[in-house]
């Protein structure tokens, strides 16, 4: 077995794997992130991961699971899609493409290439169908799924949202796949912002606010949205099965952000608008809407503390919804202006 150590603000995971290609990727996952050597070290937790290129050695569930939920789930390599589908609501029937039960204190996440399974304690175990010839970004979503599960043990949770950073100030922006998070990003970038995480910034709750922290991953952009950022280099763009992906250290502008406080939280609503605009967003509903962008939750207590760190996050930031028009050169002036009254 090949052994590799994670380091990620303080949480420590071993991975564990029968697998040159499962050990590159796993590392891949983390290679961007900045070190915090002022991150108390916690317990380690462990994640191993197995190959598998026969469909009948993946672990299913017995007769006698829980099944929590059961629906159709498109592809992995975009993980948010798993929270996305978790939170729309289908019916718990064993009949879908993805699948989580529990028994006997395990849970087993069954999707269309790949299980993993949680102990309850912050240590997990993976098994991946044919890898070698898994799209890799279909390779890093299982992945990444199962480590963002494991991080929360260590008050790490990651939302599926944008988020930038300029001299300590903070911008979330929390949504779906599709509804302009990167378009945002991009558009900040342009006036000065540095990019935290296009599409999955960690939190955490350090006992005087949660913080935002860097999680660089792939930035995904469609064709269309590329039209709009001519300073976005062509030649570092990569295609993928539904977008084109660049590594964040190839974004323009001034760089991975830095760990802040959010002073701002947006909920982007395309609109077919010349101009966008801003309204302000109640507390209460902001923190019904954030919740439903925390990736897949497994364990009721880790749940009860994400639900305290993100309740804690809407406090201390102004919300609003952003009300995206089709003006990219606007839109950080209309965000500046939101910005004028927080202290």
């Amino acid at each position: 077995m090949l052994d590799a150590t994670l380091r990620i603000y303080g949480a420590v995971i071993r991975v564990q794997t029968d697998s040159e290609l499962l050990a590159g990727a796993a590392a891949a996952l983390v290679r961007a992130v900045p070190g915090d050597r002022q991150a108390p070290v916690g317990p380690r937790h462990d994640l191993v991961v197995h190959a598998v290129s026969d469909p009948e050695r993946l672990p299913r569930r017995s007769d006698r699971a829980e099944v929590l939920v059961s629906q159709p789930l498109g592809p992995v390599g975009d993980a948010a899609g798993l929270e996305e589908a978790a939170h729309s609501g289908a019916s718990a029937e064993a009949n879908g493409e993805w699948t989580v039960s529990r028994e006997a204190g395990r849970t087993l996440v069954e999707l269309t290439s790949g299980v993993l399974a949680f102990d309850g304690t912050g240590s997990a175990e993976a098994w991946i169908l044919d890898p070698a010839n898994m799209a890799p970004e279909e390779l890093d979503g299982y992945l990444f799924l199962g480590l963002c599960e494991q991080l929360r043990y260590s008050g790490l949770y990651a939302i599926h949202a944008a988020a930038l950073e300029r001299d300590g100030v903070g911008i979330l922006v929390p949504a779906p796949s599709g509804s302009g998070k990167t378009t945002c990003m991009l558009a900040l970038v342009d006036a000065g912002w540095r990019c935290v995480s296009d599409d999955h910034p960690l939190l955490r709750d350090n006992g005087d606010g949660v913080e935002l922290l860097p999680f660089p991953r792939p930035i995904k952009i469609t064709a269309d949205t590329l039209t709009r950022f001519p300073r976005v280099p062509r030649t570092v763009l990569r295609e993928e099965t539904y977008k084109l992906a660049m590594d964040p250290e190839h974004l323009h502008g001034p760089g991975i952000g830095h760990p802040c406080r959010a002073s701002l939280v947006l909920f982007p609503h395309i609109v077919e608008w010349p101009h966008s605009a801003i309204e302000g967003l109640s507390r209460s509903r902001a923190l019904e809407e954030i919740m439903r962008l925390g990736l897949l939750v497994l364990d009721r207590d880790v749940a009860a503390a994400q639900f305290q760190a993100l309740a804690r996050l809407v406090r201390g930031a102004a919300c609003y919804r952003l009300l995206f028009g089709s003006d990219m050169k606007e839109l950080p002036a209309v965000i500046e202006s939101a910005l004028e009254g927080v202290a």
